[in-house]
């Protein structure tokens, strides 16, 4: 039986690959085991590795032991990054935290697309658009991303930037990572960590203790 091709990766996603130093491995399951349990019971055991803190990423679903939230991974697969990608994107990632991821969201549909909604609705708000462009800024609220520093309009925190810079990620790829983000909204985050910087290594820190 001839082999099933290779799925095409763009010529940028490619040069991103070329640096990921994490394995990248098949998160599916192969016909024999999912037939060999039930759905409930795949739920259960693929569910463990996400997790609902208050107090950490508003309290949204995530992956266990990171501050990376469901939506956020959800909302990347749905913009056309692959399985690959997101795994370069979120070095602390592992195949098996998309497949929980997966399918969480398969068994929390309308939680996961709530979340994806509400942050398209801030970003809208904030008149971020191809006609529009808002002023970069970055805020703090209650009960949005924990109450750390972010990305006005968004619910991205400055000091998830700050560390993926620290990391090796370039602008542009930041940029690519993240849609919603304007090259506007770099220059804020990297000018607050500037004045910010024992903040910023503080949830840097509480991040890494977290994982």
């Amino acid at each position: 039986m001839p082999a099933a091709p290779r799925r095409r990766i763009s010529e940028w996603g490619s040069s991103r690959l070329a640096g990921c130093r994490l394995p990248v491995r098949s998160v599916r399951w192969n016909r024999e085991e999912l037939m060999a349990i039930g759905l409930e019971d795949l739920i259960a055991r693929l569910g463990a590795g996400i997790e609902s803190t208050p107090g950490v990423c508003g309290g949204e679903p995530r992956i266990a032991g990171t501050r990376i939230p469901v939506w956020t991974l959800e909302q990347g697969r749905r913009l056309g990054a692959s399985e690959a990608e997101l795994l370069c994107d979120y070095p602390g990632l592992r195949a098996t935290d998309l497949v929980n991821a997966w399918t969480y969201v398969a068994a929390h549909g309308d939680e996961i697309e709530a979340q994806i909604r509400e942050n398209e609705e801030a970003v809208s708000l904030s008149g971020t658009g191809p006609s529009k462009a808002r002023p970069a800024s970055i805020v703090k609220t209650p009960g949005v991303c924990g109450g750390t520093a972010r990305v006005d309009g968004t619910r991205i925190p400055v000091w998830q930037l700050v560390e993926e810079r620290d990391l090796g990620a370039s602008e542009a790829q930041l940029l690519n990572s993240y849609r919603t983000l304007t090259a506007r909204d770099l220059v804020a985050a990297w000018d607050y960590a500037e004045a910010h910087s024992e903040e910023i290594v503080s949830e840097i820190r509480h991040n890494a203790m977290v994982s």
